[in-house]
């Protein structure tokens, strides 16, 4: 394990660089919006009773916590929580009384921490397609295996990509309007590699944002054939924090395995 008391840097220190689609772009890119625009994604403390039904008392790693609006309610449960980002603007969201957790700025490919030190690892809201290659998706899934415990439990919550339609590959569209700023995206979607290559362009009394971000989708069955080649077993498929059986039409997968 790393030291608990491990410091975050500078917010400017070892941001992006100019450098496209780094493990930080995304967050970098979002880090001042996303509790405003992407704060009621899920409900949080249905994420919270799900991992705490899976074993009481855990040591929990959240890989892309974000400005940590997981961490909290499941540190809240009574678990010791970790939260791990790529981004330190992200992390430097997060309000000193907010959570207990220990947070460490690191890319979720390459875990700092030792062999065999978690009970569960929870990567939720797509941000496992934010690691936007399969040989990172996959590292990422074997670095989760490894500082897991057998019998650990490995969460992930993906959306399940929709049928393939040409004519959707390449979009605009509007995101919001409001008196003093509006927000657009642009959006290629590439069927060869599972990519979706966008821009969120925001327009602010005359200047302009760009907030870059590229994901590769994965098939739920992809997903599944990772996790086994990485030493995992499916324990359980829901399409809901809430345990809604999933189907062939679910346009959510949260998927429970089992560290063997």
């Amino acid at each position: 394990m790393t030291d608990p008391d491990r410091q975050i840097p500078d917010p400017t220190i070892g941001a992006t660089s100019g450098v496209i689609w780094g493990a930080s772009t995304y967050g970098d890119s979002f880090a001042d919006v996303y509790d405003d625009w992407y704060g009621d994604l899920d409900d949080q403390h249905e994420v919270a009773d799900f991992v705490s039904s899976l074993a009481e008392a855990q040591t929990i790693l959240e890989l892309g916590t974000g400005t940590g609006r997981l961490v909290g309610p499941i540190s809240d449960a009574g678990h010791t929580v970790f939260g791990l980002d790529a981004s330190v603007a992200m992390l430097h969201r997060f309000s000193p009384d907010q959570t207990s957790a220990k947070l460490v700025a690191a890319d979720m490919a390459l875990l700092p921490y030792a062999d065999a030190s978690f009970d569960l690892v929870l990567v939720a809201t797509n941000t496992l397609c934010n690691v936007n290659t399969v040989e990172l998706q996959r590292q990422t899934l074997h670095e989760a295996r490894r500082v897991l415990r057998r019998g650990g439990r490995f969460v992930t919550q993906v959306f399940v990509p929709p049928p393939h339609e040409p004519h959707l590959d390449r979009l605009v569209a509007t995101k919001s309007i409001t008196p003093d700023r509006v927000v657009v995206t642009a959006t290629i979607r590439d069927e060869t590699d599972q990519t979706i290559t966008g821009q969120h362009i925001e327009f602010v009394d005359g200047d302009v944002r760009l907030r870059p971000w590229k994901i590769r989708y994965l098939h739920v069955e992809e997903l599944h054939d990772l996790a086994r080649q990485s030493g995992f077993a499916l324990g359980a498929h829901y399409s809901s924090w809430q345990r809604a059986a999933s189907t062939e039409h679910s346009p959510v997968s949260i998927a429970v395995y089992v560290a063997v």
